[in-house]
């Protein structure tokens, strides 16, 4: 969709009070995907073509392949293009996600001390302008704080942790339990059981075989209440896990759990915990388990092979959920900031790559796949599977997109770009604002896109003082052949108008392509007074010029064989104008062309600018439209707008690139 300024094409007009409607469609499977090099460095430049994902040998073709780099080190290229005039996605990392989970019923009491001290320290080094951060205890109760920005309340938060195992002294421990019940038996009491010989020397120096039959019995019967018991404290605390998962889904991006534990024993959990990597799956998180019972002196153990055997089993759940979900298993607990830092360095370089799944009669089924590379010598790491859901709702839909636009931070999985430009309206104390946007999306429907293949576009703009929404709307985008390779993004613009008074404001835009990946782009723009006796212009715009019609674009790119247009309209009383076009190398104040201004009346009592930029001669690169009015008893005033030419073999972009 495009517009154009002023009476030569219309744009869209939203209603103020237009409420977001959305079509139901077929979930996208979105996998993150780590590609390193044999020493561990990320890499940058894969193809969508070298990605393969298989499911039951069968290659699933990659509808989305996008690469994530929240750079931390400040080295992010902003060009020199005017970054007030563009707003992008692209410009700024987004801020990340993390949940930090407590498994308060396999810790220790008083071993939760090192592990809350740790993320005390992560939460106020380790976290970055733009990250959020979650705390949970599990089950319960305990600390219970969903994402928030606000770190002196997260630190608060953690007083809440504790640690809820114990073993009374003298007591069976659980492992001790667990061996007996998988058949250790009597001939392994004095090396398993040691407190079990307490109870037989209790008995006397006349106890016979049936005494020490009877002692084993009663030990059988303890190890199975407590086997049982201990079994059915891991469930509770998978099933919690699995719903604070699910609970997560809604929000768009990717989630990094962190979660603390002495670990757990795997026996019959096999199922549940195929239920958490799935509800993992459907959230997009990844679980990076901290094993804090390394230490075989804090564990209050003897330090036998035993002792190792027994850290080594508690480790394996942990170790299957952090596999299945492409997290880590961090085993040096000895130095809990270091690994919490390592966590933070690898979740902002990654690929987001999505498919269609196959067709499946059990959609909570969990699916596995196998995701790696053609090109030699790389490591893959990717979540082993999927699990699809139910078509979602028209209510689900709209919660994701709520959702979306009201988190403080910004999602980059679609890039977008825009930006606005001020105009007088029909009401004189409400400019009218055009956003121009331009959203890249998977090329999907090769052209001839039905309903399924239109993507949601929604934007809210607000008060920038306080914070009341003065104008929103939604959209479809149709999806468009744009040439792009498969999981390619290709570049579809779209426009809008909205009126309100001169102010600052915030504008989210957001875009939910047909699969359910979301981006949103931030806007901080000033609209300024139009009314009044004095000089006052709408922002200047540069665009090629296509027959009678131009159209605002987000990013102005032209080719040298182009005809290129600057337009502007001037306000106010003024009998005699004197404008001045000239053309600049952006950051430079040498003019290196002029361009002969066209002035006539509007139809609402405005002079309308116009000229004809001469771009044939210039090389490529980034350059700046000046005009400059001159007119009697009026301050001069000076416009500018940024535009890049390119060569004229590139005319397979748009303007809007």
């Amino acid at each position: 969709m495009a517009c154009a300024f002023c009476c030569l094409v219309t744009c869209r007009l939203l209603a103020q009070d237009s409420r977001p409607t959305f079509r139901t469609r077929t979930e996208l499977v979105r996998m993150d995907v780590s590609v390193t090099g044999k020493d561990g460095r990320p890499i940058a430049d894969l193809r969508p073509d070298e990605i393969e994902i298989t499911e039951n040998g069968r290659r699933r073709p990659v509808v989305l392949f996008r690469h994530i780099n929240d750079a931390r080190d400040g080295e992010r290229e902003v060009n020199a293009r005017a970054v007030d005039q563009l707003s992008s996605n692209d410009l700024a990392p987004s801020g990340h996600l993390y949940v930090l989970v407590f498994d308060q019923l396999h810790i220790a009491t008083g071993h939760e001390q090192r592990a809350r001290l740790a993320a005390e320290r992560f939460i106020s080094r380790g976290l970055a302008p733009g990250d959020a951060v979650a705390i949970y205890g599990l089950p319960g109760p305990g600390p219970l704080l969903n994402f928030t920005t606000d770190l002196i309340r997260a630190r608060a938060t953690l007083a809440a942790v504790h640690g809820q195992a114990h073993r009374p002294p003298g007591a069976m421990s659980v492992f001790e339990a667990y061996r007996m019940a998988r058949g250790g038996g009597q001939a392994g009491h004095g090396a398993l059981f040691s407190p079990s010989l307490d109870l037989v020397a209790n008995a006397g120096p006349g106890a016979g075989s049936d005494t020490f039959g009877a002692f084993d019995d009663v030990l059988r019967g303890q190890a199975s209440q407590m086997v049982a018991q201990a079994e059915n404290e891991s469930q509770i605390f998978l099933s919690r896990l699995a719903g604070l998962l699910r609970n997560v889904r809604w929000i768009n991006g990717r989630k990094a759990f962190v979660l603390f534990s002495e670990g757990f024993f795997m026996d019959n959990l096999a199922p549940r915990l195929e239920q958490v990597a799935s509800a993992a799956a459907q959230s997009n998180s990844l679980i990076y388990s901290i094993d804090l019972n390394t230490s075989l002196a804090a564990s209050d153990r003897s330090g036998s092979v035993m002792s190792v055997v027994e850290t080594s089993e508690r480790r394996d759940p942990l170790a299957a959920l952090s596999l299945e979900t492409n997290g880590r298993l961090i085993t040096n607990a000895g130095n809990l900031d270091a690994a919490l830092a390592g966590i933070a360095a690898e979740t902002g370089d990654y690929y987001l790559v999505a498919f269609e799944p196959a067709a499946s009669d059990a959609p909570h089924d969990y699916h596995r796949v196998k995701v790696q590379t053609t090109r030699r010598g790389l490591v893959v790491r990717a979540r082993t599977g999927y699990a699809t859901s139910p078509e979602p709702t028209a209510f689900e839909d709209r919660q994701a997109i709520d959702v979306a636009l009201t988190v403080p931070r910004t999602s980059n999985a679609l890039p977008i770009e825009y930006t606005t430009y001020e105009r007088s309206g029909p009401a004189a104390d409400k400019p009218r604002i055009i956003a121009s946007v331009t959203a890249y999306l998977p090329e999907r429907g090769n052209g001839s896109a039905g309903e399924q293949d239109r993507s949601d576009i929604v934007f809210v703009v607000r008060d920038a003082v306080t914070g009341q929404a003065v104008a929103s709307g939604s959209d479809h985008l149709a999806a468009v052949g744009t040439g792009t390779p498969a999981g390619g993004l290709g570049p579809v613009p779209y426009c809008v108008q909205f009126e309100v008074p001169p102010g600052e404001y915030w504008m989210r835009m957001l875009v939910r392509e047909p699969g359910g990946v979301i981006g949103t782009a931030d806007r901080l723009f000033h609209v300024w007074p139009l009314t009044g006796q004095g000089l006052t212009t709408s922002d200047l715009i540069v665009a090629r010029l296509e027959g009678a019609r131009f159209d605002p674009p987000a990013r102005a790119t032209v080719h040298r064989d182009d005809e290129v247009l600057a337009y502007l309209e001037i306000y106010g009383a003024v009998k005699t104008l004197d404008p001045h076009i000239e053309i600049l190398r952006a950051g430079s104040p040498d003019v290196l062309a002029t361009a002969e201004p066209l002035v006539k009346a509007g139809s609402h009592g405005e002079n309308i600018v116009r000229a004809r930029l001469p771009v044939s001669g210039l090389a490529d690169g980034l350059y700046a439209a000046r005009v400059r009015i001159v007119a009697p008893n009026q301050a001069p005033r000076t416009i500018m707008r940024n535009f890049r030419v390119v060569a004229a073999d590139a005319k397979g972009h748009t303007q809007q690139e």
